[in-house]
């Protein structure tokens, strides 16, 4: 194998030019990236030259990077989950605890609707018919409480009395 001198992007021309032991990086004669190290011998105008393909040196780095990236997705695939289930457990937390609150807005509001000695009823604005009434109301109004419910403020107001108590609702 004869390489020309002038051919300085190969090692071993590089080598014999520099003329000292030393290492540097480029390509062989099969034009192939390597490292390499030289060194002359002694007594000759010989060089010995020990390389090595750049790609199976990096093999081993690639191999670690994959391994690396892989394993770093995995964990930021377990992070981004574990947010998610606190996130969702946050959510529910929330929705119990406005549950809860409901739940006892309308305990006060049974206790205050139970009171002996007011009439109270609700009335639906949409349906214009009355959805729940205490006893006090269903005294008040003549009906038992499964007759006033559904029945409307027409049903159940005198027709004189009808334009003053529309105006108060």
């Amino acid at each position: 194998l004869r390489i020309p001198i002038s051919r300085t992007d190969t090692v071993a021309v590089r080598a014999i030019l520099e003329n000292a032991p030393g290492q540097l990086s480029g390509n062989d004669y099969r034009n192939v990236p390597v490292l390499a190290v030289y060194r002359p011998i002694a007594g000759t105008p010989w060089f010995l030259i020990s390389q090595i393909d750049r790609e199976e040196i990096l093999a081993a780095m690639w191999k670690n990077l994959r391994w690396l990236t892989s394993i770093a997705l995995l964990a930021i695939l377990a992070i981004v989950l574990a947010l998610l289930a606190l996130w969702r457990e946050h959510e529910r937390f929330q929705q119990l605890s406005l549950q809860a609150e409901q739940t006892k807005a309308d305990e006060i509001l049974q206790s205050f609707f139970n009171l002996p000695f007011v009439g109270m009823s609700i009335f639906s604005v949409e349906t214009q018919q009355f959805v729940r009434g205490n006893d006090q109301a269903c005294l008040l109004s003549g009906y038992p409480r499964e007759e006033l419910i559904g029945k409307t403020l027409q049903e159940i107001t005198h027709p004189d009395d009808l334009e003053r108590t529309a105006t108060e609702i």
